[in-house]
């Protein structure tokens, strides 16, 4: 969006800011744009200030199950667990990047507070509606965008288009993923059907309920409106 569409003056750099050198930071060009799991309380404060933050969520549930496949499949975490103990570890705040609820109630906290900072979108919108939610991005980083180059954005931006054309080089994938796995899996919405027992289901619905009382976060757990 802020290369207008040029995909050949896009760097191909990792943005993960966690996985990122103090030199590399230093010598990205400016606006510098990059990604992050890590709670705000984790980040420097006068980078904190500065910056402008699209946060992305998507509904608990189908979240969990991609944080399984995505620990199952790389090697460096070595994990082969069942889906039934990951979902404990998740509910317990035991997982790498600490308490998802404590996360999305700080950035919540913040929108509350600070309404300008931070535009929230969420995933299945994303999937469902999200040419509306482009040019919300759009908006927020005061960038011109017309329908033409949202839908264009849209496109280059889908997860079947990026599922194809973004991943690594083969030796790098085979370094980082074990056979038969990928930083892309499947993108859709409602995927936890498939591995949450209806106990499961109704144990998280209520543990969600308790955690986020107060919140007015909502989450879409269907591709049904």
């Amino acid at each position: 969006m802020l290369h207008r569409g040029k995909a050949e003056t896009i760097s191909e750099r990792f943005t993960l800011l966690e996985a990122t050198t103090e030199q590399e930071f230093a010598s990205a060009p400016s606006p510098r744009v990059l990604t992050s799991h890590l709670p705000l309380r984790l980040l420097p404060d006068n980078a904190i200030s500065k910056i402008k933050i699209v946060l992305v969520l998507r509904n608990p549930k189908d979240l969990v199950v991609s944080k399984y496949h995505h620990m199952l499949g790389m090697r460096s975490y070595d994990y082969t667990g069942a889906f039934k103990h990951f979902l404990q570890w998740f509910l317990e705040d035991k997982l790498p990047y600490g308490s998802w609820f404590q996360y999305v109630r700080e950035m919540e906290a913040i929108m509350d507070t600070e309404p300008d900072r931070i535009c929230m979108v969420h995933y299945e919108d994303l999937k469902q509606n999200g040419i509306e939610q482009i040019k919300k991005i759009a908006q927020f980083l005061s960038v011109d965008a017309d329908d033409q180059f949202c839908q264009a954005i849209y496109d280059c931006c889908s997860f079947e288009n990026m599922a194809v054309k973004k991943l690594p080089p083969k030796d790098l994938q085979d370094k980082i993923w074990k056979p038969g796995c990928s930083f892309y899996r499947k993108g859709i919405i409602g995927d936890w059907k498939t591995h949450f027992t209806v106990a499961e289901s109704e144990m998280f619905d209520e543990i969600l309920a308790q955690r986020m009382t107060g919140s007015k976060l909502k989450f879409r757990f269907s591709d049904r409106s």
